[in-house]
């Protein structure tokens, strides 16, 4: 009996490694928010849109929030590489909690359906919204 529990936990762990293998290399984003800045002078550049980009290896996700002002500049780049694990196709990272803290990967959950990935951000009003990252074309 024992043998055939640890059959069936390697099986379903690799099988679970291996749903989202179409997914590895690549980078899908999403935009997340968006920040308006009153200004006292006009400023064209004042807004910004939050994206996470996700990018997975088979035992690396690399984390990163990104912004990108109205003119399309980059504003700021936060981004981490941690180890994960798929547990009923749910993406587990083994974050540091203080590096992300301030960050929307903070508040990220992300999971697989049907191959492809989404991610679930938990806003500070208590509000999750869905979104599904779609893979950034080089």
């Amino acid at each position: 009996m024992k043998f055939n529990l640890i059959l069936i936990l390697i099986t379903a762990t690799v099988q679970g490694q291996n749903v989202g293998r179409n997914l590895f290399g690549k980078t899908f984003s999403a935009n997340v928010n968006s920040v308006c800045e009153e200004t006292p002078i006009p400023d064209p550049c004042a807004g910004e849109q939050i994206y996470i980009l996700v990018k997975l290896t088979k035992d690396k996700i690399e984390l990163t929030e990104k912004g990108i002002s109205s003119c399309e500049k980059e504003t700021y780049v936060h981004s981490y590489i941690y180890d994960w694990k798929l547990e009923d196709n749910e993406i587990i990272v083994n974050s540091n909690p203080k590096e992300i803290q301030y960050t929307y990967l903070n508040k990220l959950k992300l999971r697989l359906k049907s191959d492809k990935l989404f991610g679930l951000v938990t806003y500070d009003n208590g509000k999750v919204i869905e979104y599904e990252l779609k893979e950034e074309i080089q």
